[in-house]
Order: C-alpha cells, then structure tokens, then sequence
C-alpha cells in the first residue's frame, strides 16, 4: 500500500517506536533538541544543493506538516507541526526527504529505518539542511545521532 507523504509523516506511533528503539543515539542531546523530517516535494525545491536564501524560503498558504523528533525527558519524542517555511521550523537541522525515502524509511520503521535514512543521505536522495553551527551541534550532543547517520563531520578536533 503506498502512502502520501504526509501519511507516512503523520504515523506518530510508527516514528515514536523508532526513535524509542534507537533511543541510546538521543541521550546526550540537550533538551529542547529538535530534528525536523520534511517531504521535499511539500518544499518545492527540486534534488541536489540548497538554493540561495532556502532559509527564508515559504511553503504557500497553507504551510506544510513537519515531523519533529524533540528531546524532553531524557527522550526523543515524535509530534507533528504545521510549518510555513524553514524558519518555523525552529529545528537545529531538517531532513528533506523525498517520496520514495520517506516510503522506504515509513516501511522499515520496526526494522532499520535510521539505517535506510543514512544510505538515502549518502545517495543524495535526503537533503540535510542545518541551522546550527558545528560547534552548536556538538554542544547540544549530535556528534553520536549523526555519526550514525554517516554525517561525522566533526571530526577529532572541533
């Protein structure tokens, strides 16, 4: 059964179990830590590099729905949000995800879906979008959730 975007978005339950599994990449994060998972199509942007002034960018009148993964209480919990663009987001980095990664990840939610994330990323196909800077995201304990997504950019010294 295929889903539209905001369906597979929409399966808190699904998402919570995810991050509930995988809840030992969360514990260093600061509270108050947000990562954002977005439908690129509900974006407008097309694949490959971040446009100029994406930060700024609108999604239409309407907005569009925005899966947050929050870190309260010593873990991560899934809620949905209804965005206009970017900035309202209020997420440390978002991850653009097309159609087919989203289903893929929906799909594997109580198997390997972070894993089916990373490889989306590397192939290009999720877009990672940040509004923090390195320093910031080491601050607010990312270095072991992106490392696990293959995005260890921070290196050993910092």
């Amino acid at each position: 059964m295929d889903l539209a975007s905001n369906e597979i978005l929409a399966d808190l339950s699904g998402w919570q179990r995810m991050l509930d599994r995988h809840g030992e990449l969360f514990t260093e994060l600061a509270p108050g830590s947000r990562i954002g998972l977005l439908a690129r199509e509900a974006t407008g942007f097309a694949p490959g590099r971040q446009p100029v002034g994406w930060r700024d960018a609108r999604f239409g009148d309407d907005g569009t729905l925005l899966l947050v993964w929050q870190a309260a209480d010593g873990r991560m919990l899934a809620r949905m949000e209804r965005v206009a663009g970017f900035a309202d987001a209020h997420a440390d980095f978002l991850l653009l995800a097309d159609a087919a990664s989203l289903a893929e990840a929906h799909a594997a939610l109580d198997d390997d879906a972070l894993g089916r994330l990373k490889r989306r990323i590397r192939r290009g196909d999720i877009m990672l979008c940040t509004f923090r800077t390195r320093a910031q995201l080491a601050d607010s304990g990312y270095e072991d959730f992106l490392d696990s997504l293959g995005l260890a950019f921070m290196g050993a010294c910092r």
